[in-house]
């Protein structure tokens, strides 16, 4: 079980589902990153998709989105209003 994509860079992104794996290989078939799904306390576990994100999803994205789930959470009227007040520069 497992899923493939094939990358605008020519590489391809695996999905080894039953061995809680995602992996890129190159055109040369070396492998580019690796991530390997280690479950705590001897549970059960699978990794059913890996996707690569396009380049605006840096960390400063992610921390603006961590941002707005904890002002909405804290009380804010909707959540596209607390990611407004997340963001840098946005203020």
């Amino acid at each position: 079980m497992g899923k493939h994509q094939w990358l605008e860079n020519g590489n391809l992104l695996i999905t080894e589902s039953t061995n809680r794996r995602a992996f890129e290989l190159t055109p040369d078939g070396d492998i580019a990153w690796e991530y390997v799904y280690q479950p705590k306390d001897e549970k059960l576990g699978t990794v059913e998709e890996a996707q690569r994100l396009s380049p605006e999803f840096t960390a400063d994205f992610f921390a603006a989105r961590r941002a707005a789930c904890s002002n909405f959470q804290a009380g804010a009227d909707t959540l596209s209003g607390a990611l407004q007040h997340a963001q840098p520069g946005k203020r």
